[in-house]
């Protein structure tokens, strides 16, 4: 861990017996509660040894529930819940008890901010679900532009496509932005927050007047590819993502571009 910037470590599943709070060789703060089965289960927090003093309260709701308050400025303070929850195979019963469990933890100790993570055991759906093939399905109709109507380069397909897969797309968009926004250069003016190509217009002038003032030969070129959109292979705009540091491994992700 000491290559890593932390502050706070959740543990789950820990299997140590009893209920515990150790100083560690390394001065952090190691804190356990058992499972409900001896040597199985359990949770805890591995508290950076310089945020110690800082420590408002920590407390066990249950075997699977622990919570932990931190005094983050003079004003306000931070609950960490940290969950173990059970596995499907569980009773039902119990998955609720657990749900209970947590909401005593956040009533318990107010705090400013609240953070619940640890080992829910969810299961998201399966990989390949029929829905998903569904987005990528479409209803192709071509709109007439301008010009002869009986050229095919004069139309442009518009694909109606499902709205649940269009929310799914504007939802990644959305969390990607700023990433993709930081990793631009800033020669890049079109299609960004904030920028316009009047700056690009106003240097392109000084380069001409400068070269009419001092008489050099000045060569501008305007390049408009056709169909740039549609002739971006796969591969490339993967390797593009790799480049922005996007994790692009998804094969749901990958699906879908």
């Amino acid at each position: 861990m000491n290559k890593l910037r932390w502050d706070v470590i959740g543990l789950s599943e820990i299997r140590r017996e009893g209920e515990d709070t150790k100083t560690l060789q390394s001065g952090h703060l190691f804190y356990y509660r058992e499972g409900e089965q001896k040597s199985q289960g359990g949770v805890g927090f591995i508290v950076h040894k310089s945020l110690i003093n800082n420590i408002v309260a920590i407390e066990s709701v249950s075997s699977r529930v622990v919570y932990l308050v931190l005094k983050i400025s003079k004003r306000y303070s931070l609950k960490i819940v940290q969950v173990y929850a059970p596995s499907t195979s569980h009773p039902d019963d119990e998955v609720e008890a657990t749900y209970e469990d947590i909401s005593r933890a956040i009533r318990n100790s107010q705090s400013h901010f609240t953070v619940v993570m640890g080992d829910f055991n969810a299961k998201l759906g399966r990989r390949g679900d029929d829905e998903l093939k569904a987005w990528n399905r479409g209803v192709v109709i071509l709109f007439f532009k301008k010009g002869d109507k009986t050229l095919l380069k004069n139309y442009r397909p518009i694909a109606l496509l499902s709205h649940v897969y269009k929310l799914f797309s504007r939802v990644i968009t959305k969390r990607l932005e700023r990433r993709f926004d930081d990793f631009q250069p800033t020669e890049q003016a079109g299609f960004r927050k904030g920028y316009s190509t009047i700056d690009h217009i106003h240097t392109l002038r000084q380069i001409v007047q400068k070269t009419e003032e001092y008489n050099r030969p000045l060569c501008l070129a305007f390049v408009d590819y056709e169909k740039a959109f549609h002739s971006v292979e796969t591969w490339a705009v993967l390797r593009s993502l790799q480049r922005c540091r996007i994790d692009h491994r998804p094969q749901l992700l990958r699906s879908q571009v």
